[in-house]
């Protein structure tokens, strides 16, 4: 009988990992972490500039709502009405002095209308990337009013707020001249989240409700 050990049967000598194969698997994993993460960075940023866009397109929106529903009371006079046929020089006088809307400058409407006998006055302007409105304005600067903001400058850019009179004058009977007012309306705004950018525009045409009748003093004989 032999005194040596029959070693055959034993399993192999095992070995572990050496240093450079778990350098090679951290560097590996690293990557695929770093790769979900950035996935993951862009979906939620991808998920941002949406909600962020949404919510320019709804301010947009809101304040061109606000603008047509003051500008189409332009030029609205109580009375004017009482004085069409007789030819009194009030219904060119009242109009001019009580309601007028200017489109001067292209970022700025300046309008008023009567109401209780008394002259209402408002103005939408842009300034320093923001919609504004002031009640009581009668000129796009500063004054005795105040402007507030119709849209947040921390959330977008208005880039554009552009104003254009679009109306025509017609020749009536009997001296009357019938001045129909529309005004087009553009507001462009814009956000931006790093190099991206997300631009908006909304346009309108609004057909102001009172129309100027210039009536003509009938000549006493």
């Amino acid at each position: 009988m032999s005194v040596f050990e029959n070693t055959q049967g034993l399993p192999g000598k095992q070995k572990g990992l050496t240093l450079v194969e778990m350098l090679v698997a951290a560097v590996i994993s690293l990557i695929a972490v770093a790769g979900m993460v950035l996935l993951m960075a862009n979906t939620l940023g991808t998920g941002t500039q949406t909600i962020a866009a949404g919510s320019m397109s709804n301010q947009l929106r809101s304040a061109l709502r606000i603008i047509e529903r003051d500008i189409r009371r332009a030029n609205y006079n109580e009375e004017f009405d009482t004085c069409i046929g007789i030819g009194s020089v009030n219904c060119t006088a009242v109009p001019d002095t009580m309601a007028s809307m200017t489109t001067g400058d292209p970022g700025c409407i300046v309008y008023s209308y009567e109401r209780a006998g008394a002259p209402v006055r408002g103005g939408f302007r842009l300034n320093a990337g923001a919609l504004e409105f002031a009640n009581g304005a009668t000129s796009c600067g500063a004054g005795a009013w105040t402007w507030e903001q119709l849209t947040d400058p921390q959330t977008f850019t208005v880039t554009n707020f552009n104003v254009q009179p679009a109306g025509y004058q017609t020749a009536l009977p009997t001296g009357m001249t019938q001045t129909v007012r529309k005004v087009d309306i553009a507001i462009a705004g814009q956000f931006c989240r790093g190099s991206d950018c997300v631009s908006k525009e909304v346009v309108n045409t609004i057909r102001v409700r009172n129309d100027i009748l210039t009536v003509t003093a009938p000549v006493v004989p």
